[in-house]
């Protein structure tokens, strides 16, 4: 499968890093450690959202920490470490991202972690120079469930949304840059695989594994 856009998006977390089973329990432990209750999709809830929704999302459960810098920074401790020596790209990431850039399509990343994170796990995985920029939901304050969010990269992009192409594993995100014209390509990930056949139901497309954009 080939890219049908000159402008490729990528979600990070569950689509081209492997860290779906590490912030998560990360996550759920801070709610299990306050005693709060949480439904079953909390991690589909808190994907779109970043370490700064996330916060306000256990304030909402009755966190005892009514802080949301101090909750962000208690994020940062369980997971920098992790994301800066220990998460790993997806299987043909860095070949994929090769074949793209030397296809002339320009690359860039929009994630809901913050650049604290996300920053060193492209480092030393060695694929952060792939990107014209990385964008973090911090940078532009607004969630991934919002359909501004998109409007606003398509502008400092300089492009419409409907020459944009966008990948990502989570539904939410996947349904609302569709919303507006984005061409969305569904990611699969082990952790949000429950969600692939609604995201196949709606998505452009679908890549199971990212050998099939080398081919």
């Amino acid at each position: 499968m080939k890219p049908s856009k000159k402008h490729c998006i990528f979600d990070l977390d569950g689509t081209l890093l492997d860290s779906m089973t590490t912030w998560p329990p990360a996550m759920i432990k801070i709610m299990d450690d306050a005693g709060l209750e949480y439904p079953d999709d909390v991690v589909n809830i808190m994907t779109p959202i970043g370490f700064n929704g996330c916060a306000d999302y256990f304030i909402s459960l009755g966190h005892p920490e009514k802080n949301p810098e101090r909750l962000t920074d208690i994020m940062y401790d369980y997971l920098v470490d992790d994301y800066s020596n220990r998460v790993m790209i997806k299987p043909y990431v860095k070949e994929m991202l090769e074949k793209l850039r030397d296809d002339g399509i320009k690359i860039y990343a929009l994630t809901a972690s913050p650049h604290r994170t996300v920053d060193p796990c492209l480092a030393h995985n060695g694929i952060a120079h792939f990107f014209e920029e990385v964008m973090s939901t911090d940078d532009l304050m607004m969630k991934k469930s919002d359909p501004e969010i998109y409007k606003e990269v398509a502008r400092r992009l300089g492009v419409r949304p409907d020459e944009i192409e966008f990948y990502d594993d989570n539904n939410v995100a996947l349904r609302t840059a569709k919303s507006v014209g984005f061409r969305v390509i569904g990611v699969y990930d082990s952790v949000t695989e429950q969600y692939r056949e609604e995201i196949e139901s709606f998505a452009d497309g679908y890549v199971e594994c990212f050998s099939e954009m080398i081919k």
